[in-house]
């Protein structure tokens, strides 16, 4: 999972990737092209060496307790290696969900990066065991597992309903659960 493209590692954040990304996006469009990007619940911790003069989003997620936990050691449960510190969202935390929505979906990808539509990647199952937010199961995260994606879904969705852009934006998933295809049907 470490080599898996997360939230922080898109080129499109990187400013001397694409120091002209809003000229790029606004050509595109122009030639009546649709900016599509890729978003997951994953983010991963930026080295100091690259976090001056960007918002440190890892940072906010792990200071307001947004990532899933590992119920023994109560930090962040590692998605990565050891030398890739990532985190993924707590699906289960209305408020982790409420930052995820506007800072990643609204902000930055329909806003800063002018996305107009992604696809919606879980790419891995929630772990069992992990500490989530709320968890019916009592902490093993057996109910978690298969409802992730479909929370997952659903944050995307209302991400594109409450920014007003309904009709001009959309997502699809590459996982789901039963409920998962009324989530990304579009009108």
């Amino acid at each position: 999972l470490s080599q898996a493209p997360s939230y922080t590692t898109y080129g499109w954040l990187e400013r001397e990737l694409y120091p002209n990304w809003k000229h790029l996006v606004d050509d595109l469009e122009n030639s009546g092209i649709n900016v599509g990007l890729y978003v997951n619940p994953c983010i991963d911790e930026i080295p100091p060496h690259l976090r001056s003069g960007r918002r440190y989003i890892f940072g906010e997620a792990e200071d307001n307790g947004y990532f899933i936990k590992d119920p023994n050691t109560k930090q962040v449960y590692n998605f990565g290696t050891e030398s890739a510190h990532c985190g993924v969202v707590d699906m289960t935390n209305q408020d982790a969900v409420n930052w995820f929505k506007e800072t990643i979906i609204q902000n930055e990808m329909l806003g800063r990066a002018g996305a107009s539509f992604w696809m919606a990647d879980t790419n891995f199952d929630a772990p069992i065991g992990a500490k989530y937010k709320c968890d019916p199961d009592g902490g093993r995260g057996l109910s978690v597992v298969n409802r992730f994606p479909q929370d997952f879904a659903k944050v995307n969705r209302d991400a594109i309903r409450d920014a007003g852009r309904e009709g001009d934006s959309f997502f699809f998933a590459s996982s789901g659960f039963s409920e998962t295809a009324q989530l990304v049907a579009t009108s």
